[in-house]
C-alpha cells in the first residue's frame, strides 16, 4: 500500500487510497476512519464495488485453504511439481529455532578448532622428534652445538610428550638410534644423555622399546658397557613406571637424574649397598601409619603402577629361557652382577604382579649355585641382593612350598658363611641384613602358625 501511494500513476494512487481506508474499516483499528483526499471517478466507483461484494461464509476461504492453494507449484518449463512447505508458526518459534541452531553451530566450531589445533600441535611435536633423530643420524652434521642440542631436546620431548599419539612408534625408532649412537664428538655427558633418551623411549612405549632392548641385550654385537647400560635403562624406567603419580614429569626427570647418578658415578658395590638402604627406607616408610587430620603423604601413595601389567613379559624377555647364566652376554662378571641386580629390581618395582611368584623364583635361582661363591664381590653382591629382593616382596611359606625346605637351609648357611667370613665389607653387611630379614619372615610365619592353633 506504501508503495502504490508512492506511485507514480494516478490510479496506483488511488487503488492505495481506496485500499486503505477498507483496511482500517475492516481491522477496526482504534482509531477515526482514514479518508484519503481523491477525486471520485469511474475507477474509484469500480474499486468501491468491489470491496462491497461479499462472498457468503459457506464460500469463503479461511487462510489455511489459502496457503494449501499454494502448497504445490507448477513450472511450466519442465512439468514438474515442487512440494513447498509452509509452517504456520509464531515468530518467536522461528527466533528461538535460530538462537539454536546458531548456538550450535558455535559450539561446534570450537570443537572443531580445538581438536584441529591439537591435530597440529601433535603433528609438529612428531616432527620435532624426527628432526632430532635427524641431526643425530646425519653424517655430514660437524656441529657440536648442534649434535648436543638434538640430545638433550628429545630427552624433554620424550619425557613430556610420550602420551601424544604416535609418540610410541618413534621411541621405538628412537631407541634403535640411541643404543648405537656413536660419540663422534667426544663428549663427556654423551653416555649419560643417551641413557636417559633410552628412558624415556622406553617409557613412552615400556612392551616394545624393553623388548628390542633385551632382544639387543643377548646379542654378540653389544659390548659389556652397552650390555651395562641396557641394565640401567631397565631399571630405571621400571623404577619410574612403578611410581607413575599424574604424569608429574619433572619428578620423573629428577627421578632419572639421581638414579644414574647413582648407579654411573658410584661403585658396583656401592651402588648395591645403597641400592638396599633406600629400598628398605621405602618399605618402612610404606608401613609406617601416620594418625593425623589430614594426610599429606597421601598424593605419594596414590600412584599407578603402570609398570605391574607388563613386568612378566619384560622379566621373561630379560632372562630368556635359551639364555642362562652360561651364555656369552653373562660371561662377564660385572654383567652378571648388575644382571642379578637388574633381576631383583625388575621384581621390586613389579608389585602385586599376576606372575611375582614365578618371577620370583626366577630370580632367587638365577646364578645359584654356581656362582655364590665367586671371585667378584659384585657378583655375590648380586645374589646377596636377588635373595633380600625375594625375602622382601614374597612370603615365606611360598618360598618353603617353590623351593624346598633343603635348598632354603643351605641359603642360610651359605649366608652365615658370607656374614662370617667374606672378605668384602659390603657383601659381609649385605649378608647380615638378609639374615635378618629371614629371621624376621621365620618369627612371623610362627606367629600366624601359632594364632592358628
Amino acid at each position: 500500500m506504501y508503495n502504490h501511494l508512492g506511485g507514480l500513476s494516478s490510479n496506483v494512487q488511488q487503488l492505495g487510497m481506496v485500499v486503505g481506508e477498507a483496511l482500517v474499516s475492516m481491522l477496526k483499528m482504534p482509531v477515526e476512519d482514514v479518508k484519503f483526499n481523491y477525486e471520485e471517478d469511474d475507477f474509484v466507483a469500480s474499486l468501491r464495488a468491489m470491496l462491497e461484494d461479499e462472498l457468503p461464509l459457506s464460500e469463503q476461504e479461511s487462510a489455511e485453504d489459502i496457503l494449501s492453494d499454494f502448497a504445490v507449484l507448477s513450472v511450466d518449463s519442465t512439468d514438474e511439481t515442487i512440494p513447498i512447505q509452509i509452517n504456520l508458526r509464531d515468530s518467536d518459534d522461528d527466533e528461538d529455532e535460530d538462537n539454536s541452531e546458531t548456538m550450535t553451530d558455535h559450539y561446534q566450531l570450537e570443537e572443531d578448532e580445538q581438536l584441529m589445533r591439537r591435530r597440529k600441535g601433535q603433528s609438529s611435536q612428531l616432527s620435532y622428534i624426527e628432526d632430532c633423530l635427524e641431526q643425530l643420524l646425519c653424517v655430514e652434521n660437524d656441529d657440536y652445538d648442534c649434535f648436543e642440542m638434538a640430545l638433550l631436546s628429545l630427552e624433554k620431548v620424550l619425557f613430556k610428550e610420550r602420551s601424544t599419539p604416535g609418540v610410541g612408534e618413534l621411541a621405538g625408532h628412537a631407541a634403535k638410534v640411541l643404543l648405537h649412537l656413536e660419540n663422534k664428538f667426544a663428549q663427556q655427558l654423551h653416555d649419560q644423555l643417551r641413557v636417559k633418551c633410552l628412558v624415556g623411549c622406553v617409557i613412552s612405549d615400556p612392551l616394545n622399546v624393553a623388548a628390542y632392548l633385551c632382544q639387543e641385550f643377548h646379542s654378540r654385537a653389544l659390548t659389556v658397557g652397552m650390555r651395562v647400560e641396557v641394565l640401567r635403562v631397565l631399571c630405571t624406567a621400571a623404577e619410574l613406571l612403578s611410581r607413575d603419580a599424574n604424569n608429574n614429569t619433572k619428578q620423573k626427570q629428577q627421578h632419572v637424574e639421581n638414579s644414574l647418578l647413582k648407579s654411573g658415578a658410584l661403585a658396583p658395590e656401592q651402588w648395591v649397598r645403597d641400592g638396599w638402604r633406600a629400598v628398605l627406607q621405602q618399605r618402612i616408610e610404606a608401613k609406617t601409619v601416620r594418625r593425623q587430620k589430614y594426610d599429606y603423604q597421601s598424593a605419594d601413595r596414590c600412584r599407578v603402577n603402570r609398570f605391574a601389567s607388563i613386568a612378566a613379559g619384560i622379566f621373561d624377555m630379560l632372562i630368556d629361557r635359551r639364555h642362562t647364566v652360561h651364555s656369552t652376554a653373562l660371561r662377564e662378571p660385572l654383567v652378571l652382577g648388575v644382571f642379578v641386580h637388574t633381576l631383583a629390581t625388575l621384581l621390586l618395582a613389579a608389585g602385586h604382579s599376576a606372575q611375582l611368584r614365578s618371577m620370583a623364583k626366577l630370580t632367587i635361582t638365577v646364578g645359584w649355585p654356581e656362582h655364590c661363591n665367586h671371585e667378584e664381590p659384585l657378583v655375590r653382591a648380586g645374589l646377596l641382593f636377588a635373595f633380600l629382593a625375594v625375602l622382601s616382596r614374597l612370603p615365606v611359606e611360598l618360598l618353603f612350598a617353590d623351593l624346598g625346605e633343603q635348598n632354603l637351609r643351605e641359603r642360610v648357611d651359605w649366608l652365615e658363611r658370607v656374614r662370617t667370613g667374606d672378605l668384602d665389607p659390603n657383601c659381609r653387611q649385605l649378608a647380615e641384613l638378609t639374615l635378618n630379614t629371614w629371621n624376621q619372615a621365620i618369627l612371623r610365619m610362627a606367629d600366624q602358625i601359632f594364632t592358628c592353633n
